[in-house]
């Protein structure tokens, strides 16, 4: 594996999330891609009781997310001189259902809005020595996303600049389809608000 500047926990993906996530084929194709390394999903974790509990608990049923499984993909070696940083890309898969919906079928928008943040901030977040906070979230709304099924939500870093971080991402289907994409900033305020 190519190195990696973030601080992820790399580990084998749970049995449990495999055997749900492989209902959707496609899922079989990201396990099986050498250039993903599985990591414990940052969407899932709470430590010392604090920490996301809105997606590790309260989005965490049947209903709403029942699966999540996030990858750290390896850059690539091509870098263009002056372009954005190359530090590759989180990766996490997730398992959307009807409890999510706005409309009857159909996935809400803030519901898909709040998974691209959690997984922006996540990379943010696993940059060494942050304890960055979301400054703004702009998303674009491609198309309804129907319930049940699954999206790839692929984030990377595009400029860091002093306590600024700013990150590009999209929520794709299994043929690379965008159903949202999005662009953040995150300032870095320190360990204490």
């Amino acid at each position: 594996m190519a190195s990696c500047i973030f601080d992820f926990v790399f580990e084998e993906v749970p049995q449990s999330t495999k055997d749900y996530c492989l209902q959707f084929r496609w899922f079989a194709a990201l396990l099986n891609d050498a250039s993903l390394h599985p990591i414990r999903s940052p969407e899932r974790r709470i430590e010392n009781q604090s920490g996301n509990a809105f997606l590790a608990r309260t989005l965490n049923t049947k209903d709403t997310i029942p699966a999540c499984q996030s990858f750290y993909k390896s850059p690539s070696l091509i870098h263009v001189p002056g372009g954005p940083p190359n530090l590759g890309e989180l990766q996490t898969f997730y398992v959307l259902n009807s409890g999510l919906d706005g409309h009857e079928g159909f996935c809400h928008g803030g519901s898909l809005s709040t998974a691209m943040d959690q997984t922006m901030g996540s990379l943010a977040r696993s940059y060494p020595n942050t304890h960055p906070y979301t400054k703004y979230l702009h998303v674009n709304f491609e198309k309804p996303f129907r319930t049940p099924g699954a999206l790839l939500c692929r984030v990377w870093l595009t400029k860091i600049n002093g306590r600024k971080l700013w990150v590009c991402g999209s929520m794709e289907d299994a043929q690379g389809n965008p159903y949202i994409t999005a662009e953040a900033l995150f300032v870095n305020v320190g360990p204490q608000l």
